[in-house]
């Protein structure tokens, strides 16, 4: 079977350090997100969707992120 059973120790210890980069990675790109959203009101022209981008790369980083750790960790 190729799956972690529900009572693996190892399941857990390598899904704690997956969410802990994820969750490290979607704080650190909200951060710098941060910065282009402070000045955006004052040029919505030049990138009408940045909001949408913004969210959509947030999101997808934690994600990403998220399943490179898992990978990672599980290899070793």
């Amino acid at each position: 079977m190729t799956e972690f059973s529900d009572q693996d120790e190892r399941e857990e210890v390598i899904t704690g350090k997956a969410t802990r980069v994820a969750y490290t990675t979607f704080l650190a790109a909200l951060t710098v997100l941060m910065i282009p959203f402070s000045v955006y009101a004052r040029f919505p022209e030049w990138v009408p969707g940045f909001p949408f981008y913004a969210i959509a790369t947030v999101l997808s980083l934690g994600t990403f992120s998220y399943m490179a750790a898992w990978v990672y960790h599980y290899q070793r």
